[in-house]
């Protein structure tokens, strides 16, 4: 009857709008799911490298197996440099998992000298860059810089984009860290000699589980966390961050954070998109 074509066309495109909503969740939850097991898959990974060095040189130092001091030696520094990166692993998820339950609070700030900072770090990582046979440069202009930040929140930004840039960096690279003082803002930058960031994908790699195709498909595994905590850091003191190419053609990622002086700035101002350094 033609009084019920009104109600059959309603009933139709009700069940056409349902099951277009069906497959949009099916699509969405097979990549969460697709998510889920890279970043499984990742962190698997980046923790089985470190492990598998820990015991085979604790089965060597336990078994007597190493007859010389050099030997000896030349083993507990290995277990050394890979616990320091399991540590740095194991801290990054937990600080991405309580993202992911509360807003990231700016924590105490106080006024810390970058080349302090940059000391510390370089004393955790020296393990990690003499296995890579990498050199550190630091940069700072003036010599006595300082930032307003959270001490802790400051060393995990600066180890996660070191830490980024030995991983996929080349062996024998020089690392540059560089610290400036631009317009009241401190600008921190690590830059590499990899093979640098897509112009494209420069807006994207700070999402969290983001990676590259190239680096998915490749032999560098990692668990997509790294850059987005930096990120959420930054943000949490009033800062940003950006990505350039590097002058060595590399990867150069920076960090815009409140000067001392600074630190009360309006909201509006610290929303200003960064200049290009």
């Amino acid at each position: 009857p033609r009084e019920r074509i009104p109600f059959l066309l309603t009933l139709m495109f009700l069940t056409v709008g349902v099951g277009m909503a069906a497959f949009l969740q099916i699509r969405k939850e097979q990549e969460l799911a697709r998510v889920r097991d890279d970043f499984i898959s990742g962190v698997s990974h980046e923790f089985r490298t470190p492990l598998t060095q820990i015991r085979m040189f604790t089965e060597l130092l336990a078994d007597g197996k190493l007859q010389t001091d050099d030997e000896r030696i030349r083993s507990t520094e290995v277990i050394d440099r890979e616990a320091r990166r399991l540590t740095h692993l194991v801290e990054n998820i937990l600080h991405f998992a309580s993202i992911g339950r509360a807003p990231v609070g700016k924590g105490p700030t106080e006024a810390i000298l970058v080349s302090e900072a940059i000391g510390d770090l370089t004393e955790a990582f020296a393990p990690l860059l003499e296995a890579n046979d990498s050199e550190l440069e630091v940069l700072l202009d003036p010599v006595d810089l300082e930032v307003s930040a959270s001490r802790s929140n400051l060393h995990r930004m600066l180890a996660n984009l070191l830490d980024n840039a030995l991983k996929y960096g080349p062996r024998g690279q020089t690392i540059r860290i560089v610290g400036v003082r631009r317009e009241g803002w401190i600008r921190l930058s690590v830059e590499d000699e990899g093979p640098g960031i897509p112009e494209a994908a420069r807006a994207s790699i700070w999402e969290p589980y983001r990676r590259l195709d190239r680096d998915v498909e490749g032999q560098v595994r990692g668990s997509g966390i790294g850059l987005s905590v930096v990120a959420e850091l930054a943000r949490a003191a009033g800062g940003a961050t950006w990505v350039e190419e590097g002058k060595a053609g590399g990867a150069r990622f920076w960090i815009r954070l409140p000067a001392p002086e600074v630190s009360t700035m309006s909201e509006e101002t610290l929303d200003d998109t960064p200049a290009r350094s």
